[in-house]
């Protein structure tokens, strides 16, 4: 049960694999590699979260994409892979995106666990002069693992401002969250209190350097402030290389 708390919690302030980005999608045949790596600290618990991804698309307005992590607890010995992640966007009209991410159960762990997770939803991005605006509204679904416990669903917002002032770096600002709705269920019972309205909220800041045409470095941090943040807030920072192909 706390575990599962934990985890929602854990999703307002790692967004990265809530969706590739918020932004339309590459052109046709165009790629992204992306290197990365997350760490989150609450409390007396501290993880390190690097990954890889990539995206491709492979038909006009149809992108497909991939990210598998790996999970170092630095208060224990609890590593290893974590649950890969399969993507798709669509981009239906110039500003709008729809997609689908679904997260593989292939480890158990503090981190993990043997559930499916759905997350599906839609995205706005707009370009303001030397704002880049992107924002995001979906839901997640999380199925029944091995431990039989199924958490409320979770409605995940996210809204980001970069500005673009004509210099390699990209200053940007962040927002996120997240509402659970309806209550925990154990093997199919409902039980506990009903969690709808219990949420965060996680503002973040960084920034974007283009080294080329090719490369690119983000770095981003994150607060958590909601029902489950308790009194030590959690906090994440991020940091990724990208790599367009």
């Amino acid at each position: 049960m706390f575990k599962q708390i934990a985890l929602a919690c854990a999703l307002v302030v790692t967004t990265s694999f809530a969706s590739w980005d918020l932004f339309p999608v590459l052109e046709n045949h165009k790629g992204e590699t992306r290197v990365g790596i997350e760490f989150y600290d609450q409390s007396e618990t501290q993880s390190l979260h690097p990954y890889v991804g990539s995206r491709y698309t492979v038909l006009p307005n149809l992108e497909l994409a991939a990210t598998l992590p790996y999970l170092v607890e630095l208060n224990s010995n609890d590593n290893g892979l974590g649950n890969p992640t399969a993507m798709v966007r669509y981009q239906f009209l110039e500003n709008l995106n729809a997609f689908v991410d679904v997260t593989i159960p292939t480890t158990y762990g503090y981190y993990t666990n043997s559930a499916w997770a759905f997350f599906f939803g839609a995205q706005y991005s707009q370009k303001f002069g030397i704002v880049n605006l992107g924002s995001q509204l979906g839901m997640r679904i999380e199925t029944q693992g091995k431990d039989k416990i199924s958490p409320p669903l979770l409605l995940n917002g996210v809204i980001e401002t970069a500005f673009e002032f004509g210099s390699p770096i990209i200053p940007l600002i962040n927002v996120a969250a997240t509402m659970e709705i309806g209550e925990y269920s154990y093997d199919g019972e409902n039980y506990g209190d009903n969690h709808t309205g219990h949420g965060n909220v996680s503002p973040g800041a960084g920034a974007t350097f283009v080294i080329n045409q090719t490369f690119s470095i983000r770095a981003l941090g994150r607060i958590a402030f909601g029902r489950h943040s308790g009194d030590d807030l959690p906090i994440g920072a991020f940091l990724r290389l990208n790599m367009f192909l």
